[in-house]
């Protein structure tokens, strides 16, 4: 009975373990994605706003 109780909770931490693995394998991508879009977006707009400031002057 002890080594099955033993056992299950081997079996509980490896699945913990791999949900989390492939959580953080599947939210990776989607937070590389969104910080390389705002930050591509924010120099677009540092571009326009010199672009801008430029035709003013």
């Amino acid at each position: 009975m002890l080594l099955k109780h033993k056992q299950t909770t081997a079996t509980t931490l490896v699945e913990i373990l791999i949900a989390t693995t492939i959580l953080a394998f599947t939210l990776a991508p989607i937070v590389a994605m969104f910080t390389f879009a705002s930050r591509s977006m924010g120099s677009s707009v540092h571009r326009i706003q010199a672009q801008f400031l430029a035709h003013a002057v």
